[in-house]
C-alpha cells in the first residue's frame, strides 16, 4: 500500500487509468528501485561478506533483509531508516512510470498531483496521531501511512452517542483525544442503563468486530469532545493482508484485551454464583458475551 498506491486508487477513482494499469506500474516501480542490499554496500554499512551472510539467514526465515541485518545487529535502527529513505526518494516515480506508459498523459497527470498532494497531506497528519494508539504502536511508518489512507476521522461533542448496544459491528475505533463512557442497556436501574467503565484517549473500543461481524455489547457515549479515528472492518482487514507482519503485533494486542475481558467476566460470574445467581443467568450472559 502506501503512498504510490494511494495515488494509484486516487487516479482510478476518478477513472483516469485501469487497475491493471497500477498493477503493472507497480511492479515496474519495485524493479527499478534499488535494492536494500545494494544501497547498504553503497553507504559502506555492510560488506559483501556481511550480506552474503545475512541472505543466508534471510533464506531460512520469513524475515526482510533489513529485519534480519538489525536481528543480527549488524545495522542500527537510525541506519536502516536511512537506506529506506534513500530508497524511497530514487525509486522511480508511480505517476511518471504511467506517462510513460502512455496510461495518462502528464498534463492531466500534473493537473491531478495539484488536488493530490493537498489530499495526502492530511493523511500524513493523521498517520503521525496513529502512532499514539495503543494497537499500533508497534508499526513502522509505511504501515501507518497506510492505515491513514483508510482511516475516517469523526468528531462529538460531549453526551453524543457514538454505538448503542445490538447495532451491527462492522466497524471500530480509536481515540484520538477525549473520553468515553460504556453502559448497558438493564431495566434494574432508573434510565434503563447501567455504567460499566470509560475509555480514554489512545485506547481502542470495538475491535472484536475483526474476528467475528456480529452486534455490539453496550453503548459508547462521549464524556467529553472527543475525536475518533474509524476503520471499517473490510478495508482493515486487506490491510492486515497487505502487511501481514504488522497484522500480528495487532492481533496478539486484540486477543490480549479478548483474553483479559474473558477473565474479568469469569470473576464477576463467580461472584454472581456466590450470591445465589442462578445457572441459566449465568449462561444468558457467557451466550451474550460470546455472541
Amino acid at each position: 500500500m502506501g503512498k504510490d498506491f494511494f495515488l494509484g486508487k486516487y487516479l482510478i477513482d476518478r477513472g483516469l487509468v485501469m487497475e491493471e494499469d497500477v498493477i503493472d506500474a507497480l511492479e515496474i516501480q519495485r524493479r527499478e528501485s534499488p535494492a536494500f542490499e545494494k544501497v547498504s554496500l553503497d553507504l559502506e554499512f555492510l560488506t559483501m561478506k556481511q550480506i552474503f551472510e545475512l541472505l543466508t539467514y534471510q533464506a531460512d526465515s520469513d524475515l526482510t533483509f533489513a529485519e534480519v541485518a538489525l536481528r543480527k545487529k549488524y545495522l542500527t535502527q537510525e541506519q536502516v531508516i536511512r537506506v529506506n529513505n534513500i530508497i524511497i526518494d530514487t525509486r522511480p516515480f508511480l505517476g511518471k512510470i504511467l506517462v510513460s506508459a502512455n496510461k495518462i498523459t502528464q498534463e492531466k497527470l500534473d493537473e491531478v498531483i495539484s488536488s493530490y498532494d493537498q489530499v495526502t497531506e492530511k493523511y500524513l497528519d493523521l498517520a503521525e496521531a496513529l502512532k499514539k494508539i495503543k494497537i499500533f504502536e508497534l508499526l513502522d511508518e509505511n504501515a501507518l501511512e497506510s492505515l491513514a489512507y483508510i482511516a475516517l476521522t469523526e468528531r462529538y461533542d460531549t453526551g453524543e452517542t457514538v454505538l448503542r448496544e445490538d447495532d451491527e459491528a462492522d466497524e471500530f475505533f480509536c481515540i484520538v483525544s477525549g473520553s468515553l463512557k460504556i453502559t448497558k442497556n438493564t431495566q434494574d436501574t432508573e434510565g434503563g442503563t447501567c455504567y460499566v467503565g470509560s475509555i480514554q484517549a489512545h485506547d481502542v473500543f470495538g475491535e472484536s468486530c475483526i474476528f467475528d461481524r456480529g452486534r455490539r455489547t453496550a453503548n459508547v457515549i462521549t464524556e467529553t469532545e472527543t475525536v475518533l479515528v474509524k476503520f471499517n472492518r473490510t478495508a482493515f482487514i486487506n490491510f492486515l493482508k497487505y502487511y501481514p507482519k504488522s497484522s500480528i503485533s495487532i492481533l496478539i494486542f486484540i486477543v490480549q484485551r479478548l483474553m483479559g475481558r474473558l477473565e474479568r467476566s469469569d470473576r464477576e460470574l463467580a461472584c454472581e454464583k456466590k450470591r445465589g445467581i442462578s445457572q441459566g443467568e449465568i449462561d444468558a450472559v457467557l451466550e451474550e458475551f460470546f455472541n
